[in-house]
């Protein structure tokens, strides 16, 4: 039985030589190349064209190769025989934290307005000088990207909030659960870090009502999503106060059309959706465990729950 990459070539190369190294007789095959397309049994994919799935007859899985798996709740082609898993690694995690407080930090220590006054050979420092302890950080998610967020800035010292949508805890974070908590847990936040899995309830979380009450001066950090945002809102917000900013390395149509407001904002950073990718030697574990307990009748690691949507 064997195993589909659909990937970019180079990526797809490299997630081959990857599982061989780990399993030498696996019998892996990149997309377009199916040879029979009655022996495949799993597919790592992060969206499979379309098309494709109606080919895969014998198709037992769906491994996605990331982290987020919304692309994949709504696939035309997509039916209840195919199960389908996420990779979780803690090193993409660690990256995406890297990304996140790089970004925050930045804005926070102002160095674009420093990289301004170098352009200009002024030498000019601004007071009072900023504290992380006076910076109070909000992460909105829970899970391992957002714990490791979380962790991050509290290495740093700023003081770390966190919502979810149902119960978490950890250590040194004061925790907000539940749509009835998210403003109050809002209220406390000068950078409000979004790390949330895509679902309907969490569609355009970042609104206007919740921008009404950050702190200020206060940075919006997208990692999850870009339809997180509600767009209008967030350009409202930054339009009525001078101090606010945001950070998006996630957007609601990627690429992100060169015509859109985002790109000659002055207080929007935009990255490509760079924040962090899954190392196939990290995870390569995972779609082999997750192959071989398919093929056997059990159910892969990191299953989805497509009710929850993650």
């Amino acid at each position: 039985m064997a195993i589909l990459i659909e990937a970019g070539p180079d990526a797809a190369q490299t997630w081959k030589k990857v599982l061989r190294s780990h399993e030498s007789n696996l019998d892996i095959r990149i997309y377009p190349e199916l040879g029979d397309p009655q022996q495949i049994t799993s597919l790592l994919s992060w969206k499979p064209p379309s098309g494709l799935l109606p080919r895969l007859t014998s198709l037992r899985l769906l491994q996605c190769s990331g982290a987020g798996v919304d692309q994949l709740l709504g696939h035309p082609d997509l039916h209840t025989g195919i199960q389908v898993a996420r990779l979780v690694d803690s090193g993409q995690a660690r990256d995406l934290a890297t990304y996140v407080l790089g970004a925050a930090v930045a804005w926070y220590r102002r160095l674009d307005i420093y990289a301004a006054q170098q352009a200009l050979y002024e030498w000019r420092r601004i007071f009072p000088h900023p504290r992380s302890a006076d910076c109070k950080v909000g992460v909105m998610g829970m899970g391992m990207m957002g714990q490791t967020i979380a962790n991050a800035f509290m290495a740093c010292g700023f003081p770390v909030s966190g919502w979810s949508a149902t119960g978490k805890a950890l250590n040194g974070v004061e925790t907000f659960s539940g749509r009835s908590k998210l403003l109050a847990f809002a209220q406390k936040c000068n950078i409000l870090v979004c790390a949330l899995p895509l679902t309907p309830e969490t569609r355009g979380i970042l609104n206007d009502e919740l921008f009404q009450v950050l702190a200020s001066p206060g940075l919006v950090v997208n990692v999850g999503r870009g339809e997180h945002i509600v767009e209008s809102d967030l350009l409202a917000w930054l339009e009525r106060d001078q101090l606010a900013s945001a950070a998006l390395d996630v957007h609601k149509e990627e690429p992100l059309p060169s015509s859109h407001p985002f790109w000659k904002h002055l207080r929007i950073r935009v990255t490509p959706h760079i924040g962090a990718f899954a190392d196939p030697q990290n995870v390569a574990w995972q779609v082999i465990e997750n192959h071989r307990r398919v093929l056997a009748g059990a159910p892969p690691v990191n299953l989805i729950d497509f009710h929850r949507g993650y």
